[in-house]
C-alpha cells in the first residue's frame, strides 16, 4: 500500500492505528492498519475526519462506523486504498477503532 502499513512495516514515528472492531483496551495489533502522522497531517486528514465523524479525537479513541467509513473513502484516496481491508471489517463487527496518537 501507498499509504497504509502493518505494523511489521512501521518504520520510527507515531502512526494512527486503524483497529478492527471496538476498543479493547490493547494497541499496536498485528490485524490493524497503520498510518504515519506525517502523511496524516501533509494530506490534512484530521480535518476531512471531523468532518464526518465531528467527536474525533486525535489523541484518543474514535468509533468509526461503516457508513462514515464509506464517505471517508469517497472523498480520500488514502481511506479508498484501505477499502478491501475496511470492508473485511465491517463483515466481522460493526465498527473499527481509531486509536490516536
Amino acid at each position: 500500500m501507498k499509504y497504509a502499513n502493518h505494523i511489521d512495516e512501521c518504520e520510527d514515528g507515531d502512526y494512527f492505528e486503524f483497529m478492527p472492531g471496538p476498543y479493547d483496551g490493547r494497541t499496536g495489533n498485528e490485524d490493524s492498519l497503520y498510518l504515519n502522522v506525517e502523511i496524516f497531517d501533509d494530506l490534512e486528514l484530521k480535518e476531512l475526519i471531523t468532518e464526518i465523524i465531528p467527536e474525533f479525537d486525535s489523541y484518543g479513541i474514535t468509533t468509526v462506523v461503516a457508513d462514515e467509513w464509506k464517505q471517508l473513502a469517497a472523498r480520500s484516496e488514502v481511506f479508498a486504498e484501505m477499502q478491501d481491508w475496511a470492508a473485511d471489517v465491517y463483515k466481522q463487527y460493526d465498527e473499527m477503532t481509531l486509536i490516536g496518537l
